[in-house]
């Protein structure tokens, strides 16, 4: 991977970590496949750190890992970028 990607995937997922944490939002409308999947998988993940906070059921917590880890393998299949979130 050259600089330039390295860059890319970096900034991928910092603005997804301000997104999950509150801080920014990533959330636009899209029509390209790569993004509407960034975009389902960083809100996959602000709403496993919500029921985490909110000490949601074992039940539901591991029923959105699953759901994350789904979008997690879609996003690497569709950019080869390694969810690191």
């Amino acid at each position: 991977m050259n600089a330039s990607n390295k860059q890319r995937e970096l900034k991928l997922h910092i603005m997804a970590a301000n997104h999950i944490i509150g801080k920014k939002s990533v959330v636009q409308e899209s029509s390209d496949i790569k993004s509407k999947t960034y975009i389902k998988l960083v809100n996959k993940c602000k709403e496993l750190k919500e029921a985490l906070d909110n000490n949601t059921d074992i039940e539901s917590i591991g029923k959105l890992l699953d759901e994350k880890r789904c979008l997690s393998i879609d996003f690497e299949n569709l950019t080869g970028i390694k969810w690191r979130l």
